[in-house]
Protein backbone atom coordinates (compact mmCIF):
# COMPACT_ATOMS: atom_id res chain seq x y z
CA UNK A 1 0.00 0.00 0.00
CA UNK A 2 1.61 3.55 -0.96
CA UNK A 3 1.40 6.11 1.69
CA UNK A 4 -0.93 8.08 -0.26
CA UNK A 5 -3.41 5.01 0.12
CA UNK A 6 -2.50 4.27 3.87
CA UNK A 7 -3.14 8.27 4.80
CA UNK A 8 -6.73 7.87 3.19
CA UNK A 9 -7.18 4.68 4.43
CA UNK A 10 -6.81 5.86 8.02
CA UNK A 11 -8.24 9.39 6.94
CA UNK A 12 -11.87 7.28 5.74
CA UNK A 13 -11.31 5.20 9.20
CA UNK A 14 -10.88 8.00 11.83
CA UNK A 15 -13.81 9.30 9.93
CA UNK A 16 -16.40 6.25 9.85
CA UNK A 17 -15.20 5.82 13.89
CA UNK A 18 -16.72 9.49 14.40
CA UNK A 19 -19.93 8.98 12.43
CA UNK A 20 -22.51 7.82 15.25
CA UNK A 21 -24.44 4.61 13.91
CA UNK A 22 -27.72 5.27 11.43
CA UNK A 23 -26.48 8.65 10.88
CA UNK A 24 -28.26 10.41 7.85
CA UNK A 25 -27.89 13.13 5.39
CA UNK A 26 -30.77 15.79 6.61
CA UNK A 27 -32.45 16.40 3.33
CA UNK A 28 -31.40 13.10 0.76
CA UNK A 29 -31.04 10.45 3.12
CA UNK A 30 -27.76 9.57 2.10
CA UNK A 31 -26.22 7.47 5.03
CA UNK A 32 -22.58 6.15 3.54
CA UNK A 33 -19.97 7.82 5.92
CA UNK A 34 -17.41 8.48 3.64
CA UNK A 35 -19.57 11.13 1.96
CA UNK A 36 -21.46 12.23 5.38
CA UNK A 37 -20.06 15.98 6.28
CA UNK A 38 -17.52 16.68 9.50
CA UNK A 39 -16.91 19.97 11.08
CA UNK A 40 -13.97 20.13 13.39
CA UNK A 41 -14.16 16.44 13.92
CA UNK A 42 -17.91 16.69 15.05
CA UNK A 43 -20.73 14.93 13.12
CA UNK A 44 -22.61 17.04 11.04
CA UNK A 45 -21.03 19.80 8.45
CA UNK A 46 -24.52 22.22 7.67
CA UNK A 47 -24.54 25.20 9.57
CA UNK A 48 -28.28 26.41 8.19
CA UNK A 49 -27.80 29.89 9.42
CA UNK A 50 -24.01 29.73 9.01
CA UNK A 51 -21.46 29.14 11.70
CA UNK A 52 -20.70 33.01 12.21
CA UNK A 53 -24.57 33.14 13.24
CA UNK A 54 -24.92 30.20 15.11
CA UNK A 55 -22.43 27.46 16.06
CA UNK A 56 -24.90 25.44 17.80
CA UNK A 57 -27.53 24.71 14.73
CA UNK A 58 -25.79 21.78 13.05
CA UNK A 59 -27.14 19.58 10.61
CA UNK A 60 -25.55 15.92 9.08
CA UNK A 61 -25.48 16.39 5.23
CA UNK A 62 -23.87 14.87 2.34
CA UNK A 63 -21.55 16.29 0.37
CA UNK A 64 -23.34 17.07 -2.30
CA UNK A 65 -26.31 18.25 -0.19
CA UNK A 66 -24.13 20.40 1.03
CA UNK A 67 -22.84 21.80 -1.99
CA UNK A 68 -26.80 22.57 -3.50
CA UNK A 69 -28.08 24.24 0.40
CA UNK A 70 -25.04 27.09 -0.17
CA UNK A 71 -25.21 27.44 -4.02
CA UNK A 72 -29.38 27.66 -3.15
CA UNK A 73 -28.38 30.35 0.12
CA UNK A 74 -26.25 32.61 -2.83
CA UNK A 75 -28.45 32.26 -4.75
CA UNK A 76 -31.34 33.73 -2.19
CA UNK A 77 -28.48 36.93 -1.08
CA UNK A 78 -27.74 35.20 1.88
CA UNK A 79 -23.50 34.36 2.60
CA UNK A 80 -21.40 34.07 5.61
CA UNK A 81 -21.01 37.70 6.35
CA UNK A 82 -22.52 38.29 10.33
CA UNK A 83 -24.96 40.90 10.72
CA UNK A 84 -23.75 43.02 13.92
CA UNK A 85 -27.81 44.15 14.85
CA UNK A 86 -30.00 42.09 16.36
CA UNK A 87 -32.51 42.50 13.08
CA UNK A 88 -30.15 42.09 10.90
CA UNK A 89 -28.63 39.06 12.48
CA UNK A 90 -32.33 37.22 13.33
CA UNK A 91 -33.96 38.05 9.81
CA UNK A 92 -31.29 36.43 7.95
CA UNK A 93 -30.95 33.53 10.12
CA UNK A 94 -35.09 33.35 9.75
CA UNK A 95 -34.45 33.29 5.65
CA UNK A 96 -31.43 31.04 5.53
CA UNK A 97 -33.59 28.39 7.85
CA UNK A 98 -36.64 29.12 5.33
CA UNK A 99 -33.82 28.13 2.13
CA UNK A 100 -33.60 25.23 4.19
CA UNK A 101 -36.88 23.87 4.91
CA UNK A 102 -37.32 24.15 1.51
CA UNK A 103 -34.63 22.17 0.05
CA UNK A 104 -35.71 19.27 2.86
CA UNK A 105 -39.28 19.76 1.64
CA UNK A 106 -38.14 19.44 -2.07
CA UNK A 107 -36.16 16.00 -1.16
CA UNK A 108 -39.64 15.02 0.63
CA UNK A 109 -41.54 15.99 -2.85
CA UNK A 110 -39.56 13.81 -4.72
CA UNK A 111 -39.09 11.07 -2.61
CA UNK A 112 -43.56 10.43 -2.52
CA UNK A 113 -43.05 11.23 -6.25
CA UNK A 114 -40.76 8.13 -6.65
CA UNK A 115 -42.95 6.02 -4.18
CA UNK A 116 -45.75 6.59 -6.06
CA UNK A 117 -44.15 5.77 -9.38
CA UNK A 118 -42.70 2.74 -7.98
CA UNK A 119 -46.16 1.64 -6.26
CA UNK A 120 -47.91 1.72 -9.90
CA UNK A 121 -44.80 -0.34 -11.64
CA UNK A 122 -45.72 -2.52 -8.69
CA UNK A 123 -49.79 -2.59 -9.52
CA UNK A 124 -48.96 -3.34 -13.34
CA UNK A 125 -46.53 -5.74 -12.84
CA UNK A 126 -48.96 -7.78 -10.70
Amino acid sequence: MSGLALKNAIRRSKREQRIPPGARCRYCGDSNPLRLMMVRGKQGGHHRTFRERDPEDNDIVCGSCQLEIHRRLEGSGIGPKREFDVTGLTVTRLRAMAVSYRMEADYRIHDAEMLEKWAHELERGQ
